[in-house]
């Protein structure tokens, strides 16, 4: 073989070395990147799928929250609606038996303002004063006053010996709030009350739960005082004056 011939294989032989040595190293770089490129996706794959099932249980507190805040605003709503109804004494059949242990030995006045909810709650309660299971000599009118206290009030005579006016009193009460009709007893001081007899005075339906929706709605507007020395700041407002 001649000497040119061997010179140039051998020549050939080398670049060829040098250009395969090249080759194994790019190769050997983007098998490296190519295994990056592999680690960062199943690293990225795993935190995909980790902060999607965050993404789910966040999502699922916020609708968690949300059905929260509706079924609030729909109770409520309902608590509003049904603070509107009229006063109803549900269960006139227990207070009946309750005050049975005192029939025929007591008196009541009622006093009411001589409008329709609190004259249908007054006739309410005559109604289980004056049955057959308590029968209480009963006799009734309508408050002179106007601005009456909201809710039942029963006064008792002053004598705190009168223990059966007493007890037939916090009986009552009782027998109401069971109904959920606001109700208190109170000594008689100003207005004298025989023994064994009950001041009932039945005034407007006490309603918190409307008085806080109208504060929430900012319809709550203060009362003015009329400042003097026969009033001395009291405040009045709603009242009515008949044309009769």
């Amino acid at each position: 073989m001649p000497a040119e011939t061997l010179e140039s294989l051998i020549a050939r032989k080398e670049a060829l070395d040098v250009l395969l040595d090249n080759i194994e190293r790019w190769a050997i770089f983007f098998a490296v990147l190519v295994g990056i490129g592999v680690c960062g996706e199943a690293i990225y794959s795993v935190r995909a799928w980790w902060n999607n099932r965050n993404l789910h249980t966040v999502q699922q507190s916020i609708d968690q929250l949300r059905q929260s805040e509706l079924e609030f605003e729909k109770r409520k709503r309902l608590e509003l609606a049904v603070s509107l109804l009229d006063r109803n004494f549900r269960d006139q059949s227990g207070a009946m038996l309750a005050l049975q242990r005192f029939r025929s030995g007591m008196a009541a006045v009622f006093e009411y303002l001589n409008d329709g909810e609190p004259l249908k709650t007054a006739e309410q309660i005559n109604f289980v004063l004056k049955s057959e299971l308590v029968n209480w000599a009963v006799s009734g009118a309508p408050a002179r006053n106007p601005s009456m206290a909201d809710g039942v009030t029963i006064f008792v005579p002053f004598e705190p010996t009168d223990v059966v006016a007493n007890e037939a009193a916090e009986v009552l009460k009782n027998q109401l709030e069971k109904s959920g009709i606001d109700a208190r007893v109170r000594s008689s001081i100003v207005t004298p009350v025989p023994p064994k007899t009950l001041l009932i005075r039945v005034g407007p339906k006490p309603n918190p739960t409307l008085e806080n929706a109208l504060k929430e709605l900012g319809t709550d507007r203060p009362v003015t005082p009329i400042e003097g020395s026969n009033v001395g700041g009291i405040r009045i407002g709603g009242n009515r004056s008949s044309f009769k």
